[in-house]
């Protein structure tokens, strides 16, 4: 028992202890690591499997895509056709404007009939009117 009290010996016993605390930590950790690259492989073999299954049905794949793609160009339209100016036909009401103007009935008599008020009525006259030189 005098032996282990020994100064010299207790510096190699406290080695030899780290070295064997720090190799078990090395292996868990070694295993760890093979346990990541193993699960790495089986999901980068999962993904080219899936990759095989949609190389060997692009018939149907690529034809739903084009449908796809359609409908939402198709939902686009409309928007992309009043950005662009597309729907230039006026409101009802201002066609009926500008007819009964073209017929010669004052602005006050149209705004009674069409039901807006005298003021839109004149502001529609004075833009039917900016348009008509436009035009020209």
């Amino acid at each position: 028992m005098e032996l282990l009290n020994h100064p010299l010996l207790a510096l190699p016993l406290l080695m030899m202890a780290g070295t064997i605390l720090y190799l078990a930590a090395l292996r868990r950790r070694q295993g760890m690591e093979q346990e990541k690259i193993q699960q790495l492989c089986s999901r980068v073999e999962q993904a080219l499997t899936e990759d095989d299954r949609q190389a060997e049905q692009p018939q149907t794949a690529f034809p739903h895509f084009l449908q796809e793609a359609a409908r939402h160009t198709g939902f686009q339209q409309p928007r992309l056709k009043i950005e662009a100016g597309a729907f230039s036909e006026a409101p009802e009401k201002y066609r009926y404007f500008s007819i009964l103007q073209q017929k010669g009935m004052q602005v006050e008599e149209i705004a009674d009939i069409l039901g807006i008020s005298a003021s839109e009525a004149r502001q529609l006259a004075s833009l039917r009117m900016a348009a008509g030189k436009k035009a020209d």
